[in-house]
């Protein structure tokens, strides 16, 4: 981060093909968008061509006093100092960000936010993994680690925020900084519950908030399916699904968001994070400490395995509860349920 408060970062121009931002407008318009086909088209700029294409998509500048300089500053420090790790990047933090573009448009849920929640939700996404070690939360309690010690819980999603306040305390990177101070203030809250909901220690908690609601409002309890033809969705009602419950539903949606890729897509993020879990296996053996659940590169070779009990435990109760509350045929859901198939035949 020392490059981009700096100035450093800033030094040498910038230049991106015409075709490259092209690609980035066609990610916001498809299920299939690949982010890191993007970034390579881009020569590593995918998330400062998303986060200005959706700026511009969503015709955030003017209502959220955000001045176009500031946000490609902030957009250019965030990419460079997000960290170089194979799967928590700058790309997923893009991809990400897409993913809550998605499921807001796609789901008809762009009028339920005003602009400001609107930024709000796209800024929480591109920040939710800034300045990320590569580690988890368990690691960073056994290893005793300073983040740890300045955290005593949800150690990473704290330090996630951390690490972008300090960005955006930088005037030259200061988004919010033309803002009156109640909007700064209301998007500052939202972006930390949203940062802090992508915990998995919460998963099961936040799942079985969804089934409740389903319980009551779904698409099963209320005799919509298969039709679906006299079925609204509880998120279209301000009384049932508040916006910071909606915000940290697509986040968490977007976020595991390479499940319901196409399935070529989706295997080389598995690569990634596979890799990216062997690489912290491998520090913790070198630390003397226990090794992470599913980065032992010996006894967790078995990829199809590992991703079928993704699936079954974190990705099928999470989506197929948002489907019963969104659309139950939401492409998303049918691409959880093929891909899971797919595993199933390689393993």
């Amino acid at each position: 981060m020392a490059m981009a408060l700096s100035g450093e970062l800033f030094e040498e121009p910038l230049t991106i093909s015409d075709s490259a931002r092209a690609d980035a407008l066609a990610c916001l318009d498809t299920w299939d968008y690949d982010t890191l086909a993007l970034q390579e088209a881009s020569g590593g700029h995918a998330l400062l061509l998303v986060g200005e294409a959706l700026f511009e998509r969503h015709k955030l500048h003017e209502p959220c006093h955000v001045d176009r300089a500031v946000l490609h500053r902030f957009l250019r420090a965030l990419e460079a100092c997000y960290g170089d790790h194979e799967y928590h990047n700058a790309m997923h933090g893009a991809d990400v960000a897409l993913g809550v573009h998605h499921f807001i448009v796609n789901f008809g849920l762009t009028a339920r936010l005003t602009k400001l929640e609107l930024l709000a939700a796209l800024v929480g996404a591109l920040v939710h993994d800034f300045d990320h070690p590569g580690t988890n939360n368990g690691h960073e309690v056994r290893a005793g680690t300073e983040r740890a010690l300045m955290h005593t819980d949800a150690i990473l999603e704290h330090h996630h925020l951390h690490s972008t306040f300090k960005l955006l305390a930088v005037p030259d990177f200061d988004l919010f900084g033309a803002m009156p101070a109640d909007d700064r203030e209301l998007c500052r809250k939202l972006i930390v519950d949203m940062v802090l909901a992508t915990d998995l220690k919460m998963h099961n908690d936040f799942t079985s908030t969804l089934s409740t609601l389903a319980a009551q409002h779904g698409a099963t309890a209320a005799g919509a399916l298969p039709s679906r033809e006299n079925f609204t969705s509880p998120f279209q009602a301000q009384a049932l699904v508040g916006v910071p419950l909606l915000l940290a539903v697509a986040l968490k949606f977007a976020d595991l968001s390479h499940c319901f890729k196409p399935f070529h897509i989706h295997k080389h993020w598995v690569e990634r994070i596979t890799n990216e879990f062997w690489a912290l296996g491998d520090r913790e053996r070198q630390l003397g400490i226990a090794v992470s659940p599913l980065c032992d590169r010996d006894k967790d070779s078995n990829v199809p395995k590992s991703q079928i009990g993704f699936f079954n435990f974190i990705c099928v109760p999470f989506y197929s509860i948002v489907a019963d509350l969104i659309d139950p045929t939401m492409l998303p859901w049918l691409r959880v349920q093929a891909n899971l198939q797919e595993w199933g035949r390689r393993r």
